[in-house]
């Protein structure tokens, strides 16, 4: 196995604010898969947390834990284009602390 060029990109966000997540990953270069771009795949589900006495939260309250439904919004991204990627999402991304992860992927 060798290490890719392209890398696994996820992000965690409330459901009303997946369009304008895509778009911005997509403006940013990422989900282009060969002759396609603003490739994506979607899953919906609940996020959970509970903020401390800093923390701004877009929903719940401060000490208290809260559970929202989120989108889970994966893409292919090449490498040379994931910190872009991150940025144009941290730019538009409503929370205080947006969680992402970033995989590395393998050509077989």
């Amino acid at each position: 196995m060798n290490s890719s060029s392209r890398v696994k990109f996820v992000v965690h966000c409330p459901i009303e604010s997946g369009d304008q997540i895509r778009e911005a990953i997509g403006r940013a270069g990422g989900g282009e898969i060969g002759d396609y771009s603003f490739c994506s795949f979607t899953i919906v589900g609940n996020g959970r947390s509970m903020g401390n006495s800093s923390a701004k939260p877009v929903y719940g309250e401060k000490g208290v834990v809260s559970s929202s439904p989120e989108e889970r919004v994966e893409v292919t991204v090449t490498r040379d284009k994931i910190k872009s990627v991150i940025e144009e999402v941290l730019n538009v991304h409503p929370y205080d602390e947006p969680t992402y992860d970033v995989y590395p992927l393998e050509d077989f």
